[in-house]
């Protein structure tokens, strides 16, 4: 290892402690682990190891590799000064989301036959496994790539191993089994027509087949976005046969199909779509099981649709088609609650999801929601959960091992 790396890479394992209490790892061209700073490096290698086998071994570039579980590295090799590899150098595991930790708890409980008794390790495995976007991860491993070469690359530069050929051209005579793709996708329509929470449990047990067509003229991102796009097209019409309103359903749908040109990686793919799976089934449940008549319920919907925008009664009632001396009576008498308590819930909801989520200022958020000032939302979050919005933020990252000086209060 030249002397100039070896000290990079002692500084950039310092570095990520510092921030989110990241995971090194260095393995050599036969992935035996040579060097981890991990304490407990067992369980967690063998993550690791299980998706070796993806990772290409004629390329110098940064990589990221995922799991079918949920989890993703960054990996860089090395080489020496001929151009002989040398070693791997790993940074992860990291979850990008709250929706990967689920999916991988169920899905390591059901493929490797978990019992009750070691849950809780489970469960503990995966709280000490960072949760940073996938785009943060992609930063680092430029980072990483800087530290053993000295060269700057932009994130176009990453690899995806998943992505690295084109999609596969079928056999001429060969014969697809479109039956089967249909039936597999009739199957996770019905949990969304169903409102079924049980969702993520039966779709594990689903074949995830590749459609028999190349949606994407050879590009396998532009397939999976294409496939995501029908796939959501599909939910809305599955989600106003179980009851949720054109309306909101097709608002959603304009939502998530209009996210999937942001996506860039499959993992983030992956993610987009299981975010607009869950939307559908959730409110597709909360139609079947709320109790409450399809104005009010109609009403609901419009208001976490539009939690960031001002919401008045009058702009409510206007929208949504009632006048509001009827929405106000009606909707407290179902509900319990005032429209603009129920106001106040969603955006202190949303603005709980905005300050872990993003790194938007505390002032913006205020903006976005339409707070006059900082401190009138100050005042309003801290009466509806008992602490400061900058508190809310430096607990949610401390206990996801961020320090509170990086984080923007």
């Amino acid at each position: 290892m030249a002397e100039s790396a070896e000290r990079n890479l002692r500084l950039f394992r310092e570095l990520i402690t510092c921030t989110h209490n990241l995971s090194f790892w260095t393995y050599d061209t036969h992935f035996s682990l040579t060097y981890t700073n991990c304490p407990d490096p067992d369980l967690i290698n063998m993550l690791f190891i299980s998706v070796k086998d993806s990772i290409p071994l004629d390329t110098d570039l940064p990589m990221i590799v995922s799991s079918g579980l949920g989890f993703s590295w960054a990996v860089n090799m090395e080489r020496d000064g001929l151009g002989t590899p040398l070693y791997y150098h790993v940074i992860g595991p990291v979850i990008a989301s709250q929706i990967s930790i689920n999916k991988a708890k169920e899905a390591i409980m059901q493929k490797h036959g978990v019992s009750y008794t070691l849950a809780k390790t489970v469960d503990e495995l995966i709280a000490r496994i960072p949760t940073i976007p996938l785009t943060r991860l992609m930063e680092y491993s430029l980072m990483l790539h800087y530290c053993i070469t000295e060269e700057k690359l932009t994130v176009d530069s990453i690899l995806f191993p998943e992505s690295l050929s084109v999609m596969p051209k079928q056999d001429v005579g060969s014969t697809a089994n479109p039956y089967g793709t249909w039936l597999m996708e009739q199957k996770l329509l019905k949990l969304v027509e169903d409102g079924n929470l049980n969702f993520r449990r039966e779709s594990s047990r689903l074949v995830a087949g590749a459609a028999p067509a190349d949606l994407g003229g050879g590009d396998i991102i532009r397939h999976y976005k294409n496939l995501v796009i029908a796939f959501t097209a599909s939910c809305t019409r599955a989600a106003i046969r179980g009851g949720l309103t054109p309306e909101i359903a097709y608002m959603i749908s304009d939502k998530y199909i209009r996210g999937v040109e942001a996506c860039t990686t499959l993992p983030e793919l992956v993610e987009h779509n299981d975010s607009m799976q869950e939307e559908f089934i959730r409110r597709v449940h909360q139609v079947k099981t709320g109790g409450l008549s399809p104005q009010i319920q109609q009403v609901c919907n419009y208001i976490q649709l539009h939690v960031e925008e001002e919401l008045s009664l009058s702009a409510i009632s206007s929208s949504v088609g009632y006048s509001p001396q009827w929405l106000s009576s009606k909707f407290h008498k179902e509900t319990g609650k005032t429209v603009s308590q129920y106001v106040t819930e969603q955006k202190v909801a949303w603005a709980q999801k905005m300050l872990l989520s993003y790194s938007y200022p505390i002032q913006e958020i205020a903006e976005r929601l339409h707070y006059k000032t900082p401190s009138h939302f100050g005042a309003v979050f801290r009466q509806c959960t008992g602490i400061s919005p900058g508190e809310y933020r430096s607990r949610g990252r401390e206990k996801n091992g961020e320090k509170v000086s990086d984080v923007q209060l």
